[in-house]
């Protein structure tokens, strides 16, 4: 049976509002008196001043305080933006990674912007004006994937790549891509949650956005996938939910791990390692030789600047063989996205092979 919100003890508590689970009237009350804070009178009646007294009768003052009693925090209500502070990272003596560092920065920036965190979240059991759906996540991807194609032409080879081959190129880059930047994402949200002293529950659960969860286990997995895709018949969307979440469990066991450990290094090495990763693909399904002789270059420059940077910032000697294996268990979630794709669309080749490229 579905929990009853603590404050009001009347609806169902469907979701985490301000570091509390409760229902959502109950947080808008909790809102509005934050953002408009004048003096409640108490009702004095045992009719409405009780929990359990319908929503519209309820005394107001008696209701906010008990909001507070259980833990909601003003601060999460009044919290203002606050995109990326810190300059990208710049150095002449890095040039790859100074480019790049400079590209992710700004597309945090868009991200972060477009879902803050305010420590309210949202997940699979959330109610239908709540929940965040796998149609909505693809239409963020889309979103962000049209800015990445843009960020990709910043890029050095890329710059003098065409506007329409690049968002070919995109397409391949964007599985294993928003998977980092998703894991990335979840690994700064838990920090937050934790930093704050948000009464949250994280273990088993993954945050993509900064205010969206998913649940890790069979049961939130098809929660997800079946309220995303109503159409679709159960028997296709059992496979789908369990390949998403061998996706997430993957993402937890060698992607969380490695990026809070440092594994293979600071903020900075990981945005140099989304390059790489670029390249890599490129370099496995370009065609064109002159593009697989530019992929190559480019991967010998990367790796010459993680050695040196690994050497000079961190002390640290033979640290490449740590991004190599990274690479590898990475390049093994693509082939599970891929297949999510042959899920849902049978008939669809991707990826197809880039056979020809345009210059600029």
């Amino acid at each position: 049976m579905d929990p009853l919100c603590p404050i009001c003890q009347f609806s169902i508590a469907e979701n985490y509002h301000y570091g509390v689970q409760s229902c959502k009237s109950c947080a808008m009350v909790f809102s509005r008196y934050v953002k408009n804070k004048r003096t409640l009178l108490c009702l004095e009646n045992p009719r409405f001043c009780n929990p359990g007294a319908g929503l519209r009768e309820s005394c107001r003052k008696c209701r906010v305080d008990r909001c507070y009693e259980a833990g909601m925090d003003e601060h999460l209500v009044t919290v203002p933006y606050r995109g990326p502070t810190e300059r990208p990272f710049q150095n002449d003596n890095f040039p790859l990674m100074s480019a790049i560092c400079a590209v992710i920065h700004d597309f945090q920036a868009a991200v972060e912007n477009r879902f803050p965190f305010t420590g309210n979240f949202r997940g699979p059991f959330s109610s239908g004006d709540e929940f965040y759906s796998f149609t909505e996540h693809a239409e963020y991807h889309r979103n962000h994937q049209s800015l990445l194609i843009e960020q990709l032409g910043q890029l050095p080879a890329f710059d003098k790549i065409s506007h329409v081959d690049r968002t070919v190129i995109s397409h391949y880059v964007r599985i294993p891509f928003f998977f980092l930047t998703n894991n990335w994402q979840s690994v700064k949200t838990l920090s937050k949650i934790r930093s704050n002293n948000i009464d949250f529950p994280t273990s088993n659960r993954y945050f993509p956005l900064p205010s969206v969860y998913e649940q890790l286990d069979m049961e939130g997995a098809m929660a997800y996938v079946t309220r995303s895709t109503p159409r679709l018949h159960r028997s296709t969307c059992e496979p789908i939910a369990r390949a998403l979440l061998e996706q997430r469990m993957l993402g937890q066991q060698h992607i969380h791990p490695a990026i809070e450990q440092k594994w293979i290094g600071d903020e900075n090495c990981f945005c140099l390692f989304l390059l790489l990763l670029i390249v890599e693909l490129m370099y496995d399904y370009c065609t064109p030789s002159f593009m697989k002789l530019q992929m190559f270059d480019l991967k010998t420059k990367i790796l010459r600047e993680f050695g040196k940077y690994y050497l000079e910032e961190w002390e640290l000697e033979g640290g490449l063989y740590r991004v190599e294996q990274f690479l590898a268990t990475v390049k093994a979630y693509q082939s599970i996205g891929y297949g999510i794709i042959h899920i849902v669309f049978p008939w669809l080749e991707f990826p197809p092979i880039i056979k020809y490229l345009r210059l600029s």
